[in-house]
């Protein structure tokens, strides 16, 4: 049985995890695993638990509930498909442990849909998405419920190499101050390789404190709410066998932008053979930096401007009213340094991002609305100059 334990960087507030079947989840009692967590808040003199991480029915965070299309459903389980509380969810077989800097566990594990055999896992490919039904998840606890974040999509779960077999190997690093979460993951998108032989590292950020995942910018400065693959047209493409992702990141100090450096090494090695000799090998200089969480272009060079900003436009934003997600756009015609703050209909701010500088152009930003409750929201996107207020409400 796979078991971690990680703390806070306080030090103090610390976490067990294990994968498997308590029996305590009843939709899951003999037939589906779910991470167990123990916690300590005295810095492991004492533990309490077991906890369960429920992941099926009706106690499932919505993230994992909605993450397979009603077509999706209909490829499974046919017509009429049965009600998201009555499916069997399960984890994979391995996972990784992390504690935010508010004492918060983050589960980094794959969830899928029960086989037809206890504990076992659907590998089959959707012919909607191309994908498998199963995706990389972050669970994290959060006042009393839990969030599920679908890091991205899954093409390939187990590899065979000689006698070994290996999954997806998903693992977790995090800032310094436990205030970003970083996963990696191994995927093989080759095509006509229906196993995961051939695997890249796949990567996604989390902003705790905001709950944004990370979007990456292609060469034509479009961003995509999407992991990356940081090993694509690499020596290590197609062969990072037995990827590993240190505990921590390395804090890059830039200028104008702060990055997180990512340590991630392979084993360059015989697939067919892995008692044989390997060699690791480290993939170099994968960085993230904060654009990549609040959906601003990064731009070409440093440039300064003394000129004040007239005419910001903010549009409304869609979908609007939203259960999960929801995206705006920003249009600025120079830089300036932007805010932007969520409050709630009490006038209380619930998520707010720090200033950064903006880039000329169109800014789409996605706000994740799926940790607050129902009700009506405020946000507002601020310059030195101008502020903008939208309304939306959460279903």
């Amino acid at each position: 049985m796979d078991t971690k334990v990680a703390f806070a960087p306080d030090g103090i507030n610390g976490w067990i995890g294990v994968i498997g079947d308590g029996g305590s989840v009843p939709i899951s009692a003999g037939r589906s695993n779910y991470p167990i967590l123990w916690q300590t808040t005295d810095g492991g003199q004492t533990w309490e638990g077991p906890v369960p991480t429920v992941i099926a029915g009706e106690d499932a965070p919505i993230g994992i509930l909605n993450f397979l299309s009603d077509n999706q459903l209909v490829e499974l389980f046919g017509v009429p498909i049965p009600p998201r509380e009555e499916i069997e969810f399960t984890t994979a077989y391995d996972f990784d442990l992390h504690v935010d800097a508010w004492g918060q566990p983050h589960i980094a594990v794959v969830v899928g849909v029960t086989g037809e055999g206890p504990y076992s896992f659907t590998t089959n490919i959707s012919i909607e998405t191309d994908f498998m039904f199963a995706a990389p998840f972050d669970l994290t606890y959060n006042n009393d419920y839990y969030i599920a974040y679908k890091l991205g999509p899954l093409k390939t779960f187990r590899g065979q190499f000689g006698d070994l077999t290996e999954d997806n190997r998903i693992q977790i690093a995090s800032s310094w101050d436990g205030e970003f979460m970083f996963f990696t993951w191994l995927d093989t998108h080759l095509p006509g390789v229906e196993e995961n032989c051939n695997p890249d590292v796949w990567t996604r950020g989390l902003n705790v404190q905001s709950h944004l995942l990370s979007h990456y910018w292609d060469t034509t400065g479009n961003s995509h709410d999407k992991p990356i693959n940081i090993t694509e047209f690499t020596e290590a493409m197609w062969q990072a066998y037995f990827q590993a992702t240190s505990h921590y990141v390395i804090f890059g100090d830039g200028d104008p932008y702060y990055s997180f450096i990512m340590p991630v090494v392979y084993e360059d090695m015989n697939p067919e053979d892995p008692s044989g000799q390997v060699q690791f090998k480290y993939i170099s200089n994968f960085r993230y930096f904060p654009y990549n969480f609040f959906g601003c272009y990064p731009p070409p060079g440093i440039s300064e401007t003394t000129k004040n900003y007239h005419g910001l436009k903010v549009t409304n934003n869609s979908p609007n009213p939203e259960k999960l997600h929801t995206t705006f756009s920003v249009t600025l015609e120079q830089s300036t340094k932007l805010s932007i703050d969520v409050c709630n209909i009490a006038g209380q701010k619930v998520f707010e991002m720090p200033p950064l500088m903006y880039q000329p152009g169109v800014h789409p930003v996605t706000l994740n609305m799926s940790p607050f409750p129902a009700g009506v929201y405020f946000y507002s996107v601020a310059s030195s100059e101008q502020t903008v207020t939208g309304k939306m409400i959460v279903e």
